[in-house]
Protein backbone atom coordinates (compact mmCIF):
# COMPACT_ATOMS: atom_id res chain seq x y z
CA UNK A 1 0.00 0.00 0.00
CA UNK A 2 2.79 2.47 0.84
CA UNK A 3 4.45 1.79 -2.52
CA UNK A 4 1.16 2.58 -4.31
CA UNK A 5 0.76 5.85 -2.40
CA UNK A 6 4.36 6.75 -3.14
CA UNK A 7 3.77 6.05 -6.84
CA UNK A 8 0.71 8.32 -6.84
CA UNK A 9 2.69 11.14 -5.23
CA UNK A 10 5.54 10.70 -7.73
CA UNK A 11 3.08 10.90 -10.62
CA UNK A 12 1.43 14.01 -9.15
CA UNK A 13 4.84 15.62 -8.72
CA UNK A 14 5.60 14.98 -12.40
CA UNK A 15 2.31 16.62 -13.38
CA UNK A 16 2.95 19.73 -11.29
CA UNK A 17 6.58 19.95 -12.39
CA UNK A 18 5.39 20.02 -16.03
CA UNK A 19 2.54 22.46 -15.51
CA UNK A 20 3.11 25.86 -17.05
CA UNK A 21 0.31 28.10 -15.87
CA UNK A 22 0.59 31.83 -15.49
CA UNK A 23 -1.59 32.02 -12.39
CA UNK A 24 -1.09 35.74 -11.87
CA UNK A 25 -2.11 36.57 -15.44
CA UNK A 26 -5.11 34.26 -15.18
CA UNK A 27 -6.16 35.93 -11.91
CA UNK A 28 -5.74 39.35 -13.52
CA UNK A 29 -7.93 38.40 -16.48
CA UNK A 30 -10.59 37.12 -14.11
CA UNK A 31 -10.47 40.18 -11.85
CA UNK A 32 -10.71 42.64 -14.78
CA UNK A 33 -13.68 40.94 -16.45
CA UNK A 34 -17.24 42.11 -15.95
CA UNK A 35 -18.80 38.75 -16.80
CA UNK A 36 -17.14 35.36 -16.91
CA UNK A 37 -18.49 32.30 -18.69
CA UNK A 38 -16.93 28.90 -18.04
CA UNK A 39 -17.21 26.24 -20.73
CA UNK A 40 -16.23 22.60 -21.04
CA UNK A 41 -17.61 19.25 -22.14
CA UNK A 42 -18.02 16.00 -20.24
CA UNK A 43 -16.06 15.72 -17.00
CA UNK A 44 -14.16 18.91 -17.75
CA UNK A 45 -17.51 20.62 -18.20
CA UNK A 46 -18.49 19.60 -14.68
CA UNK A 47 -15.25 21.05 -13.35
CA UNK A 48 -15.84 24.28 -15.28
CA UNK A 49 -19.37 24.53 -13.82
CA UNK A 50 -17.93 24.14 -10.33
CA UNK A 51 -15.25 26.76 -11.12
CA UNK A 52 -17.94 29.22 -12.25
CA UNK A 53 -19.74 28.72 -8.95
CA UNK A 54 -16.52 29.29 -6.99
CA UNK A 55 -15.91 32.53 -8.88
CA UNK A 56 -19.46 33.57 -8.05
CA UNK A 57 -18.75 32.86 -4.37
CA UNK A 58 -15.80 35.25 -4.72
CA UNK A 59 -18.16 37.99 -5.91
CA UNK A 60 -17.61 37.74 -9.67
CA UNK A 61 -20.46 37.67 -12.18
CA UNK A 62 -19.67 34.20 -13.43
CA UNK A 63 -21.74 31.57 -15.16
CA UNK A 64 -21.41 28.11 -16.58
CA UNK A 65 -22.21 28.01 -20.28
CA UNK A 66 -24.97 25.54 -19.44
CA UNK A 67 -26.66 27.85 -16.89
CA UNK A 68 -30.26 28.64 -17.75
CA UNK A 69 -29.72 32.21 -16.48
CA UNK A 70 -26.67 32.92 -18.66
CA UNK A 71 -26.95 36.61 -19.63
CA UNK A 72 -25.88 38.14 -22.92
CA UNK A 73 -22.15 38.74 -23.12
CA UNK A 74 -20.36 41.68 -24.67
CA UNK A 75 -16.97 42.95 -25.73
CA UNK A 76 -14.41 42.50 -22.98
CA UNK A 77 -16.20 39.72 -21.12
CA UNK A 78 -14.23 36.53 -20.50
CA UNK A 79 -14.81 32.98 -21.69
CA UNK A 80 -12.79 30.38 -19.79
CA UNK A 81 -12.59 27.22 -21.85
CA UNK A 82 -11.55 23.90 -20.37
CA UNK A 83 -10.65 21.15 -22.83
CA UNK A 84 -8.45 18.18 -22.07
CA UNK A 85 -7.95 17.21 -25.70
CA UNK A 86 -8.07 20.76 -27.02
CA UNK A 87 -9.95 19.49 -30.06
CA UNK A 88 -13.58 19.13 -29.00
CA UNK A 89 -15.41 20.56 -32.02
CA UNK A 90 -18.43 21.95 -30.17
CA UNK A 91 -16.16 23.71 -27.69
CA UNK A 92 -13.98 25.10 -30.49
CA UNK A 93 -17.03 26.37 -32.38
CA UNK A 94 -18.43 28.13 -29.31
CA UNK A 95 -15.01 29.68 -28.62
CA UNK A 96 -14.81 30.95 -32.22
CA UNK A 97 -18.21 32.61 -31.91
CA UNK A 98 -17.22 34.16 -28.57
CA UNK A 99 -14.02 35.53 -30.10
CA UNK A 100 -15.97 37.00 -33.03
CA UNK A 101 -18.23 38.76 -30.53
CA UNK A 102 -15.32 40.36 -28.72
CA UNK A 103 -14.91 38.14 -25.68
CA UNK A 104 -11.48 37.45 -24.30
CA UNK A 105 -10.76 33.74 -24.16
CA UNK A 106 -8.69 31.79 -21.66
CA UNK A 107 -7.92 28.23 -22.66
CA UNK A 108 -7.09 25.63 -20.01
CA UNK A 109 -5.84 22.55 -21.83
CA UNK A 110 -3.20 19.91 -22.26
CA UNK A 111 -3.00 20.70 -25.98
CA UNK A 112 -3.74 23.53 -28.39
CA UNK A 113 -7.32 24.16 -29.35
CA UNK A 114 -6.43 24.39 -33.03
CA UNK A 115 -9.72 25.90 -34.21
CA UNK A 116 -9.19 28.92 -31.98
CA UNK A 117 -5.46 29.41 -32.19
CA UNK A 118 -5.18 29.22 -35.98
CA UNK A 119 -7.61 32.06 -36.56
CA UNK A 120 -6.66 34.39 -33.73
CA UNK A 121 -7.99 37.90 -34.24
CA UNK A 122 -6.60 40.06 -32.72
CA UNK A 123 -3.75 38.07 -31.17
CA UNK A 124 -4.30 39.53 -27.71
CA UNK A 125 -7.84 38.12 -27.52
CA UNK A 126 -6.82 34.51 -26.83
CA UNK A 127 -4.84 33.65 -23.72
CA UNK A 128 -3.57 30.12 -23.27
CA UNK A 129 -2.74 28.49 -19.99
CA UNK A 130 -1.71 24.91 -20.52
CA UNK A 131 0.02 21.95 -19.01
CA UNK A 132 2.68 21.30 -21.63
CA UNK A 133 5.17 23.06 -23.86
CA UNK A 134 2.93 23.00 -26.94
CA UNK A 135 1.22 26.26 -26.09
CA UNK A 136 2.46 29.82 -25.98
Amino acid sequence: MNQEIETVFEELKKVFDNTHVEYEELAERISKSNKIVCLGAGRVGLVMEAFAKRLMHLGKSSYAYTDSNLPATSDGDLLIVGSGSGNTKTIANIAKIAKERGLNIVLLTCKLLMGVSIQRRPPSRVYKFATNDHTI
